[in-house]
């Protein structure tokens, strides 16, 4: 598990050092009108990550952007925000979403929720999970095989700065972790479409206070070892002819059907 202020920090380094390249790209290709455009979407799209979760002050800098013609405008246009994002401290990572707890957006979850991701092939669908993750309080995401890590600049596309508010880990195999899981309380509900489901719609196993939901890979599912390992395998009702859901919209749909209902 990594520790939640370094690994702000890490993530705010990634996301620095990718603005400040296409930043550096954007110089150098002014006079290419398509890399231009290509480069103020991106430029603008980190400024916005930056400004949403409270590291820099709001400004008009994304809309100023999309007016550069020359070299001299784009430094003015991004000199604030690069002071402000050198100028990040401690104090600013703990109080991110201030303005959030102000309005009192954020819950408290009474319930100890992990969500184990075996293989998810698909960055953008993890960057979803992670974001439904974070808005229902799970306490940490574990993620093993070939899933892709939390600061890669394709999940934080999707997961637009969850990942700054949630523990992770990164494991090569995921049964000596249900193994630890299993041996510290945890329930194991594992989300997956076969015969010997139960659907969702029917819960019935008695109340516990720590769970953990794995789901699998798009294509090929959980392994047989790893459902061995479930106390319970929850389907969703469909209706459809494809009997297919998105793996990262099926875990939001569990989630909420799980651990909100009284």
């Amino acid at each position: 598990m990594h520790d939640q202020q370094n690994w702000k920090k890490s993530i705010i380094e990634e996301n620095s050092k990718l603005l400040r390249g296409i930043y550096n790209s954007f110089l150098n290709n002014l006079s290419h009108p398509k890399k231009v455009k290509i480069l103020q979407k991106e430029l603008a799209r980190i400024i916005d990550w930056f400004e949403s979760n409270g590291f820099i002050s709001k400004s008009d800098t994304s809309k100023k952007i999309w007016q550069v013609n020359k070299a001299e405008d784009l430094r003015a246009a991004i000199a604030p925000c690069l002071r402000e994002i050198e100028n990040i401290d401690d104090v600013k990572l703990s109080t991110v979403r201030k303005k959030d707890l102000k309005h009192g957006v954020l819950k408290h979850q009474p319930l100890r929720l992990i969500v184990l991701c075996c293989n998810i092939k698909s960055a953008h669908n993890l960057g979803n999970i992670i974001r439904t993750a974070e808005s229902l309080g799970y306490a940490e995401i574990i993620t093993t095989g070939y899933t892709a890590p939390l600061n890669s600049e394709k999940v934080t596309k999707t997961s637009m700065g969850s990942e700054l508010f949630i523990d992770w880990s990164h494991h090569e195999t995921p049964l000596p972790i249900i193994e630890n899981l299993k041996s510290s309380g945890y329930r194991i509900v594992c989300l997956e479409t076969m015969e010997s489901s139960h659907s969702i719609e029917n819960i019935t196993h008695p109340k516990a206070t720590k769970y953990c939901i794995i789901i699998g890979n798009e294509t090929h599912g959980l392994s047989a070892s790893v459902l061995n390992q479930a106390d319970f395998i929850y389907t969703l009702p469909q209706y459809g002819k494809k009997n297919s859901l998105n793996v990262s919209n099926a875990f939001a749909a569990a989630s909420y059907l799980l651990f909100t209902r009284k």
